[in-house]
């Protein structure tokens, strides 16, 4: 089955209130993004922006099918936008210096 590289931020970390929607997926590990990020409090979640931090988070591996589960969740279109960006993610409980680039849910430009 084809998988996806998604990076996750906030409530769907381990751990965390919506992680339940990760189920069926594998965790990588803990990651960082390049620089070009800003993270906003959107109130009981947060967003990530363009700007100029790195975000730290959590790499899975994400079988295709599922990515609808995510995009529901998400609000795909409206509040979030799910993109590949430039940046890439940082494993780094898996081996050292590994890179790949990753699906990110990003905050809609109002």
């Amino acid at each position: 089955m084809p998988l996806e590289t998604v990076f996750v931020y906030g409530s769907l970390k381990r751990g965390f209130v919506n992680h339940h929607v990760m189920t069926g997926t594998k965790f990588l590990g803990t990651g960082i993004t390049q620089p070009g990020f800003a993270m906003i409090d959107l109130g009981r979640y947060p967003g990530v922006i363009q700007g100029t931090a790195v975000i730290a988070g959590e790499v899975f591996a994400v079988p295709t099918p599922l990515m609808g589960r995510l995009d529901r969740l998400e609000d795909n279109g409206r509040v979030y936008r799910r993109e590949v960006t430039p940046s890439t993610c940082r494993p780094v409980r898996s081996t050292p210096g590994s890179i790949s680039t990753c699906w990110r849910a990003g905050t809609r430009s109002r």
